[in-house]
Order: structure tokens, then sequence, then C-alpha cells
């Protein structure tokens, strides 16, 4: 009986502190934030033509240092959706090819168009 006692206290304190931190943590009592977007267009080096298949790598810049690699549609566009607003680098995968740098607001879609670097 004298253990029974402590313990029954111990988990009653404990759900309050639970209970207390779901109430801090519920989404009503937070900004909701609205996802960002990047989209744009690779073309091949030498032709300026639409680049299908083009590997476009996406960075994370802030706190958050999501790597993410998309491969680009049959007509070169390419799209990386749900993104938290910060700095991202943007860079397509091939030795020519330099990395962009784009600053994404709440709710924004950045268009970074992507083409071998000029000579």
């Amino acid at each position: 009986m004298n253990i029974r006692i402590p313990l029954i206290l111990l988990c009653l304190v404990g759900a309050a502190i639970a209970a207390e931190a779901q109430v801090m943590a519920s989404p009503s009592t937070t900004a909701e934030t609205k996802a960002a977007n990047i989209a744009g267009t690779s073309t091949a080096s030498i032709t300026g033509a639409a680049d299908p298949g083009a590997q476009v790598i996406v960075l994370g810049l802030d706190g958050n240092k999501a790597v993410i690699g998309v491969m680009g549609r049959a007509d070169g566009t390419y799209a990386v959706e749900n993104l938290a607003p910060g700095r991202y680098s943007i860079k397509e995968e091939g030795p020519h090819h330099a990395a962009r740098t784009l600053t994404l607001l709440e709710g924004q879609v950045g268009h970074v168009d992507l083409a071998p670097a000029k000579k």
C-alpha cells in the first residue's frame, strides 16, 4: 500500500503535465505556415533546348538543411513543392552548371530557370 499511493500521485502529475503540453502545442495556438515552391525549366548546353530528365538538386541553406532531388519532365520543366520559407540553393547536376540562390517567402512560388554557365 505504501508504494501504490506515490505511484498513483506520480501518474496523475505526469498526466497533467502531458495534457498541458498538448494544449501548448495544439495547431489552434500556432500560426499556420503556407508552403513555398520552386519551379523552372532546364535547358541543354549547346542547343538551348529543353533538357528532359535533368537532375535538379535543392539544398536548404537556413535552419532546415533539406536536400531534395527532382528529375525534370520531358519538356524540361521541374518543380519542388511544400518547402518551408527560407534560403535555398538550386543546381542542375553537371560540370558546367552553377548553383543559384533563392529566398522563398511563405506561400511564394520561386521561378529559377537552369542552364549551363557561360564560358
